[in-house]
């Protein structure tokens, strides 16, 4: 399967929320459960090095959507003399989005962003690319990974700039593969998913219709992995030689991104 185009997660998801009664369905939870089911086909074949700003409030920042793997994170904590906001407004552009380019962690505001290192959990292994300067990095602060895709951090309230590779977006939606095979895939797990609910409020033929569009939904994920998993030794030795070296130099954190700037994509 060669990828050439993409779509909005939600064009899976708008699929099946017209096909089932609106009174019986919640659309946010479809497509939390659509996107719980992409990442299980692992259907990329690149991944972006992408830069995002994230909020912390008491000690949690929530992971952005679309990220796959983290490589590096620099904090800045809020404190009597520097509020949230206050960082916010130095990172943003006028536009109100972030803008790489613009930023300097060692600005003239005394706005010093630091590097965190990693304080390892059960799920950090899932998440944390495997040479990931945050691993061995001395830091004041730390940041672990909890269950739910968030990030613990030992400060209260600031903003991280977590670096690493995400899905591609467009606009703040995950984009997948757009082909047929992938669509229909999803859309038969989340059909799946509505009779298992179907099943348990007492509908007669829910386990029936539940093992039919689970059966679907398996025999599509096969064939969506199967047609876009490494086609061969070359491109994963090219996957782990990339990985590798995203987080490979010490000086890494001394440039602050350099290597994320890049805009390096890591084929599959």
């Amino acid at each position: 399967m060669l990828i050439t185009d993409y779509v909005p997660l939600a064009t899976a998801v708008q699929a099946a929320y017209r096909k089932l009664p609106k009174d019986q369905v919640d659309y946010n939870y479809m497509y939390e459960s659509a996107y719980m089911a992409f990442e299980s086909l692992m259907t990329y074949q690149v991944y972006e090095t992408k830069i995002h700003l994230v909020e912390v409030e008491n000690h949690t920042a929530a992971l952005p959507l679309g990220l796959k793997y983290i490589d590096q994170i620099f904090c800045l904590a809020a404190s009597e003399s520097i509020t949230v906001e206050d960082i916010k407004i130095s990172v943003m552009n006028e536009a109100g989005t972030l803008t790489y380019e613009n930023w300097d962690f060692t600005n003239d505001s005394g706005m010093v962003w630091q590097p965190m290192r990693l304080s390892s959990t059960f799920w950090s292994k899932a998440l944390v690319t495997p040479n990931s300067p945050t691993i061995s990095c001395i830091s004041e602060h730390a940041y672990s990974v909890g269950k739910n895709r968030c990030l613990i951090t030992t400060f209260e309230s600031g903003m991280l700039a977590i670096g690493g590779l995400s899905y591609p977006m467009c606009e703040g939606e995950l984009m997948i593969p757009n082909h047929r095979d992938v669509v229909n895939a999803l859309e038969n797990y989340l059909f799946a998913e509505y009779y298992q609910a179907r099943e348990f409020m007492g509908m007669q033929n829910a386990p029936q219709e539940e093992t039919k569009y689970r059966q679907r939904w398996e025999t599509l994920a096969a064939k969506c992995r199967g047609q876009l998993m490494l086609k061969s030794l070359d491109q994963l030795e090219n996957f782990r030689n990339q990985m590798s070296r995203l987080g490979s130099h010490q000086e890494t954190y001394n440039n602050a991104f350099s290597n994320l700037n890049m805009g390096e994509n890591i084929k599959l």
